[in-house]
């Protein structure tokens, strides 16, 4: 992830998780908790049980201060 201001990190760990939306079939109008639990475990976060499909294919799990960061913009969204 990029450093610089708030927004960068704010812009890309949105447009990360609505690129996942995509990827998935959803819309964000029917995502559920399940779903966003399942987001977060394909970025990196430990969770029960399969998260479905890889995400970010080749790309090093988000660090802790990245997951933070990824569920500040999913409450805000």
């Amino acid at each position: 992830m990029r450093h610089g201001d708030g927004r960068e990190a704010y812009a890309y760990l949105l447009v990360d998780h609505l690129r996942w939306l995509e990827h998935e079939g959803l819309t964000p109008e029917g995502v559920g908790f399940g779903d966003l639990e399942r987001y977060m475990g394909a970025i990196g976060a430990k969770i029960a049980g399969p998260y479905g499909r890889p995400w970010r294919v080749g790309k090093r799990p988000y660090g802790n201060d990245a997951l933070r960061g990824a569920a500040a913009v999913l409450k805000g969204f």
